[in-house]
This record gives structure tokens, C-alpha cells and sequence, in this order.
């Protein structure tokens, strides 16, 4: 939790950059915030969807 992250998604999208906030089991919904822009946006994603995800190395 408040990882900075790097997520690889099914399809080759990639979120670089974001940190890691919370994992839902029962949804497998995984959240994530984006922090780049002025104002923070959450980012959830289906975690069948998610490919890698490793520790950002700009952290």
C-alpha cells in the first residue's frame, strides 16, 4: 500500500508511475492513484486484466 508502481495491462496499456492503494478480493478490483497531474485520480482496474506490476524506478 503507497507503493509507487509501474501496472502492465492485457493489451499492452501500461499506467507508470502510480501508486499501488488497495486490492479487493471480493471484486478483484485494484485501485490506484495517479498523482501527475495538479489534482491525484484514482485508477481502478480489473486485476484479471493486470499482467505485471513492479516497483517504479523513479521511486
Amino acid at each position: 500500500m503507497g507503493t509507487l508502481v509501474d501496472v502492465v495491462l492485457a493489451g499492452g496499456f501500461s499506467l507508470a508511475d502510480v501508486f499501488f492503494i488497495s486490492l479487493d478480493s471480493k471484486t478483484c478490483c485494484a485501485t490506484f492513484l495517479d498523482v501527475t497531474d495538479e489534482a491525484a485520480t484514482p485508477i481502478i482496474v480489473d486485476c484479471q486484466q493486470i499482467i505485471v506490476i513492479r516497483r517504479s524506478t523513479f521511486a
